[in-house]
């Protein structure tokens, strides 16, 4: 079987989510698993996984409000937007229950869904997310960016996101990966240096504020994977641990040596570890396998784009 023919056939367009347009990807063909980027990412991050991933099921993955190529950020919104325009993907594609996976921003979507939305999805997978606030994600790191990088564009600093660059470059990655990866490295700051910096600052003030989800994971009740980077500086071993203890059916997999972006770094192996997950659950549990995107591009959004 060729690299294409174990992709499958791919698609990508916008449809309607929350009044906002919103860009997604879509390989396969199979039971769904709905694909959530981190905080300032985009679909662009789980190409390495799906590439990974083989036939058998249908990946979809889109850009969250005001990033990637998805509109919608530039102005301040609650955290549970996100978990509305989850759901809003998951009827827009005609999904009955999918696998949701999440990484970082992601991950605690899907969690907070899990939570909002009992019996919508046949799992999760929550990779590397924090779960509840930690030194990067609260509300006075949300306030000062809120602040502090408007203050710098009206001081005349062309891209004041590139003060963020080298911290975020030392939490995101582990030491090895930027060592030998500085392509990878390089990609990733010249698309967060195009980010929009309203988008990026609500969606970190939306995560910082938002309710405490501990307290309400015991109702969690699908099968549940949770991933972590044995080298991540945004989650530590104890968050993950914390998030996979309060979950009835979950197990914590650590993958040695990665840092905070698994899907980067480790693309293969946390395709390996949601395919996994995917197989391990009965094809009943998905329910229907929901209409082709071309329908729901159609249905959604007056015809595809």
């Amino acid at each position: 079987m060729s690299a294409g023919e174990a992709r499958g056939p791919e698609r990508e367009g916008f449809v309607e989510i929350g009044g906002e347009r919103t860009f997604y990807v879509e390989r396969g063909e199979g039971p769904a698993i709905v694909l959530i980027h981190g905080w300032s990412l985009s679909v662009a991050y789980w190409r390495p996984v799906m590439d990974h991933f083989g036939p058998g099921y249908r990946l979809i993955a889109y850009d969250l409000p005001g990033m990637g190529r998805s509109s919608g950020g530039e102005r301040p919104y609650q955290f549970k937007r996100l978990i509305d325009d989850l759901e809003a993907v998951r009827e827009t594609f005609g999904l009955e229950r999918p696998l949701i996976c999440g990484h970082s921003l992601g991950g605690d979507v899907a969690a907070q869904y899990a939570v909002s939305f009992h019996g919508r999805a046949a799992g999760f997978a929550l990779l590397d997310a924090p779960g509840r606030p930690n030194l990067l994600i609260n509300p006075i790191v949300a306030f000062l960016l809120r602040i502090g990088l408007p203050l710098l564009a009206k001081l005349g600093v062309e891209q004041p996101l590139r003060v963020l660059v080298p911290l975020l470059r030392v939490l995101f990655f582990s030491r090895a990966f930027r060592r030998t990866h500085p392509g990878e490295i390089r990609a990733w700051r010249d698309q967060f240096l195009t980010s929009e910096v309203p988008a990026i600052v609500n969606a970190l003030a939306a995560e910082a504020y938002r309710r405490v989800l501990a307290l309400e994971l015991h109702r969690v009740r699908e099968p549940t994977l949770v991933v972590r980077g044995a080298k991540d500086l945004v989650v530590s071993q104890r968050q993950a641990e914390s998030f996979a203890r309060r979950i009835p059916d979950a197990r914590l997999r650590v993958l040695p040596g990665a840092g905070h972006m698994t899907p980067v770094e480790r693309p293969a192996e946390v395709a390996r570890l949601v395919r996994e997950l995917a197989d391990s659950l009965p094809r009943s549990a998905y329910g229907r396998a929901g209409r082709t995107a071309l329908a729901a591009a159609s249905d959604a959004a007056g015809g595809p784009q």
